[in-house]
């Protein structure tokens, strides 16, 4: 028995010691920083794919003793010379730019060679990742997939060339929801970035509100030179503040976390909650000390995220608003020193004071000046253009003058003035590249005038997500690859995407990361509709109001819209037609605040249409246009801004024996066909491909093809349960039968069919992920309807006269629904709750609990008080308990660290479990030793942090995972592990 042992050790020794020997990573004697990162890349993703744990060579010559042999350096490396097949790929590599690679599998009977080359380092780092793409990993901002089927290095074969389609390819997380980076801590900063060059995207951009109902942001200080110290510290500020729990801003109602319900409270550990650079100093700082101490901590924390960006080959750019704007304590300073705001030497002199803190503070490769924010929907005056040009001329030349290592840039919600959105171009200095978010959330395509200008950098800039629906579901990858084909096709230089959240815009990302190298196998959308309407942009839209010169039956057609589109399109028959535009404003009570011009067939039709003034708030508006002649089967129709954007919510085309009607924004209802979707092709591109390998890496290939029709189905046409009421993503009050609604969400069983065909620890649960995720969604439209049910009840109540039968209609009718209420939200926050991953999906409970249950909106208990008057004391609270599964969060994942970086981990654990069997366990990458084991130690409800020290990582690759035990049952993070862990890969610093 003891010789078998003593035999079987052994053979396992051998076996070990053999399968070292499968792969070597070759990489030249003389490397830089980026080469020898992208090695440790390699052999991570190598391990995690096939259990091999690769040997790092450092040589100009290729050794014997591997059957695997991955080799790669930059295009100029003497070890390239070492190849067997080097004249027959020489002439490939060395024609190699910056960025770019080339990727190439050499077999023999006994070897296989993958050579991974590099115009330079980072076109080196871009092929290795593309290279470990071929293994089945797949990347997204929040991290990494790894697929849980181990991969046979004997099967891989590639043969690739990239190059980019834009010189700069990112993302632009905006600021001022709690979703975006407003939470974003220095580990969150980096752990994104790092996930960028593994997109093959090199740029981050940040923009900052300098005052105003959200402002002023602390991400860039405005002020003078003189109060400019080392490091970019200041020692005059003003209050500034990031989004937290107590802020009062864009709809949301101060609440502390500890008020909110159903365990959602347990994921914060104080009741005031923010980022890091204002610990102690919220909601907002008080006195000029903490005024400075939140500018200071924020630029310790860029010089720290941004650094690690360079080092990585991204791009860094941050920027204010202009015309500049002064903060009224600055303002106030100045006029103390005799100094005046309007003087454009003063201009200047604050120009110089941001752009020399800027070099001091944190490193930068563009500043960007955004163009005011109402140019996207208002008329400008001449002199406001005027002021706007020469405030970049301004700080063009103070930029010029401070001698600063960066650029300056434009970007802003449009390229330029609405008479002329190219017109800066003939003014502005060729040097400033001009750039600008798509108008209307994204739903407007690409700025066609980005083809006019000449001579200088581009940048589109779409959006991958809308803030109107903040807090749900959305999903553009067609839209993604439509614009990446137009900014392409207008000669951009530059591809980035405008966000807040992460996990959830998983396929966005992906789609425009990709859409920036390569568009080959783009197919345009088969047009299955038998409308023959064509929708020219625009976005979606309910608004609660009752409209008040319309019966009940009218009500819907025309709640529901469609926003700030261009127009339609309308294939008819021959003739002459009456056709009637139906509209309501419900947003504006004042006239000349919505004003706008039809067009049909190219003409002029209806001028300075302003509903307000002709049928005021909440009332409908009909208005026939007649004789509308149709000669080529087509009836163009076109809008026109004035003031603000047109808000349509009916269509009628009449002609002789001929009507057709459109319910604009809407589903399909009272004879009225919806334009939801009807044919868009000019603003989507086929995406079936992309889901199917979306979902053959995210979920395996078992239910691949069900999956991915469903997310095809879903992509530019899901169904919409918020918009924005007071503020982002607001649940919808929706007084529509719940049956009726749910028809829109079927697809929410049709997924969850599936679940039992997922096979995988990690298919399943990131299957789980999206299952949750679109429960939660489908819950938020029953929350909405049930709100809904329980207003018409309470129309009732205010109609009727005796206060007995308003007393009897509130027991029977409106007690019922409000428990019924608070139950729904029960099962919304369950769902949410079970999907929470990371720091966006955090500012999600935000949102929901301070917006659509603010003390203003409060879907929950907005009638307590009437129904408590009327008798109903048995009214239903929230509870506080937490329901569901045992949980653990970490919402930042690092996949790397500088070397003398210690991993400091923020872990959240939901349900009830016990902390004596609650640990975090880590090792050496790929090491056979037993795992070393470190205690949680609590912060505050279930929130705990965890230090694995450099001085113990020791300059070392590393893995971990978290365990937590309770009643017998373990759960652990990630759910793959120990099998595939968290893992680490060190960065020698530059």
């Amino acid at each position: 028995m003891k010789k078998n042992l003593i035999l079987l050790i052994a053979i396992l020794l051998f076996a070990s010691s053999y399968a070292a020997k499968e792969v070597a990573v070759l990489i030249p004697k003389v490397t830089t920083m980026l080469e020898k990162f992208a090695a440790k890349e390699v052999r991570r993703y190598v391990y995690l794919r096939t259990g091999l744990m690769a040997e790092i060579i450092n040589s100009d010559v290729i050794p014997d003793g591997y059957k695997n042999y991955i080799i790669l350096g930059r295009k100029d490396r003497a070890l390239f010379s070492s190849l067997q097949a080097t004249k027959d790929i020489k002439s490939s590599f060395e024609k190699l730019n910056k960025e770019e690679y080339l990727i190439k599998t050499i077999s023999t009977s006994t070897i296989k060679q993958h050579i991974i080359i590099g115009g330079d380092e980072t076109g080196v780092l871009y092929g290795v990742y593309k290279f470990i793409e071929s293994l089945g990993v797949r990347y997204y901002l929040d991290g990494d997939v790894i697929p849980d089927a181990k991969f046979d290095m004997s099967t891989l074969n590639v043969n690739e060339t990239g190059k980019p389609l834009f010189n700069l390819r990112g993302i632009q997380p905006f600021h001022d929801f709690p979703e975006g980076p407003d939470w974003w801590n220095v580990d969150d900063y980096k752990a994104i970035i790092a996930q960028l060059p593994k997109l093959r995207m090199n740029f981050i951009g940040l923009h900052t509100y300098p005052e105003g109902a959200v402002g002023p942001e602390p991400t860039v200080w405005i002020g003078e030179k003189e109060n400019v110290g080392k490091k970019g510290f200041v020692n005059f500020s003003y209050p500034s503040t990031y989004n937290n729990s107590l802020r009062n801003a864009w709809g949301y109602g101060p609440k502390t976390t500890g008020s909110y319900d159903f365990g959602a409270d347990k994921l914060f550990e104080t009741d005031i909650f923010g980022a890091d650079v204002q610990r102690n100093m919220l909601p907002l700082p008080k006195i000029q000390e903490e005024y400075n101490n939140v500018f200071n901590n924020t630029a310790v924390m860029l010089n720290n995220a941004f650094n690690f960006a360079h080092s990585l080959g991204v791009k860094t750019c941050v920027g204010t608003e202009t015309p500049l704007i002064f903060p009224a304590l600055l303002k106030e300073k100045l006029k103390n020193e005799g100094k005046d705001i309007n003087d454009n030497k003063v201009k200047k002199d604050i120009y110089k004071g941001i752009f020399n803190r800027v070099k001091e503070a944190y490193p930068v490769d563009y500043y960007w000046l955004w163009t005011p924010e109402d140019w996207t929907w208002s008329s400008v005056a001449d002199t406001t253009v005027t002021k706007t040009k020469e405030d970049i001329q301004i700080a063009y030349d103070a930029l010029k003058e401070s001698k600063v290592p960066f650029n300056l840039a434009t970007c802003g919600w449009v390229l330029g003035p609405p008479k002329d959105r190219a017109e800066f171009d003939r003014i502005l200095p060729k040097d400033i590249p001009f750039s600008c978010i798509n108008r209307n959330l994204g739903h407007d395509p690409v700025e066609p005038q980005f083809e006019k200008i000449m001579g200088r950098d581009k940048w589109a800039i779409p959006w991958m997500e809308e803030d109107p629906l903040l807090t749900q579901v959305q999903l553009w990858a067609g839209r993604m690859r439509m614009d990446a084909v137009d900014a392409l096709k207008y000669k951009c230089t530059g591809l980035m995407g405008i966000h807040w959240r992460t996990r959830i815009l998983g396929p966005n990302v992906s789609a425009l990361a990709y859409a920036a190298w390569d568009q080959n196998n783009f197919k345009a959308i088969k047009d299955t509709s038998t409308f023959g309407i064509e929708v020219l942009g625009g976005n979606i839209e309910e608004n609660p109001a009752t409209i008040l010169n319309k019966n009940a039956e009218e009500q819907y057609l025309y709640k529901t819209f469609r926003g700030g589109m261009e127009g339609y399109n309308f294939m008819l028959p021959n003739g002459k037609y009456k056709v009637t535009i139906k509209m309501v404003e419900c947003y504006y009570d004042k006239p000349d605040s919505r004003v706008f011009n039809i067009f049909m067939q190219g003409k002029k039709v209806i001028e300075n249409l302003d509903i307000t003034a002709r049928a005021g708030r909440y009332n409908a508006l009909d208005c026939p246009v007649n004789d509308v002649e149709v000669t080529d089967g087509k009836l163009m129709i076109r809008f026109g801004v004035v003031k603000d954007i047109p808000n349509i919510s009916a269509i009628v085309i009449e002609g002789n024996n001929y009507i057709k009607k459109i319910n604009c924004g809407g589903d399909a209802y009272m004879g009225y066909i919806s334009d939801v979707n009807a044919s868009n092709n000019s603003r989507y591109l086929a995406v079936d491909d992309f889901y199917l390998d979306w979902a053959e890496h995210n979920f395996g290939k078992e239910a691949s093809h069900e999956i991915a029709k469903i997310f095809t189905d879903l992509d530019g046409k899901f169904p919409c349960p918020t918009y924005w009421v007071s503020g982002p993503g607001t649940i919808k009050v929706n007084r529509r039968d719940v049956k009726d609604e749910l028809v829109k969400y079927k697809f929410v069983d049709e997924f969850n069919s599936l679940r039992n065909k997922i096979k995988g620890t990690g298919n399943l649960d990131r299957f789980d992920y999206w299952l949750n995720t679109f429960k939660y969604y489908r819950e938020m439209l029953i929350v909405g309807c049930a709100a809904g049910a329980l207003e018409n009840v309470m129309d009732e109540i205010k109609k009727e006269d005796q206060l007995n039968k308003k007393k009897e209609i509130a027991q029977s009718k409106a007690l019922p629904l409000q428990k019924e209420l608070v139950d729904k939200y029960g099962n919304l926050m369950k769902y949410l709750l079970s999907s929470v991953t990371n720091m966006s999906e955090l500012g999600t409970i935000m949102n929901i609990e301070n917006l659509s249950l603010s003390p203003t909106y409060n879907l929950i208990s907005k009638h307590d008080s009437l129904l408590r008057s009327l008798g109903c004391e048995s009214l239903s609270i929230p509870s506080k308990d937490y329901k569901g599964e045992l949980k653990i969060i970490v919402p930042s994942n690092r996949t790397s660290l500088s070397i003398g970086e210690d991993l400091n981990l923020k872990i959240i654990i939901l349900g009830e479990h016990n902390d004596a069997k609650t640990f975090l366990f880590w090792k050496t990458l790929g090491s056979k030793g037993d795992y070393k084991k470190i205690s949680l130690s609590h912060v505050s409800r279930g929130v705990y942090n965890v230090v694995i020290p450099a001085k113990e990582i020791a300059n070392n690759d590393f893995e971990y995972y978290i365990s937590t035990e309770s009643k017998g049952k373990v759960v652990k993070y990630p759910a793959t592990s120990p099998e595939i862990n968290r893992t680490v890969v060190l960065m020698e610093k530059n």
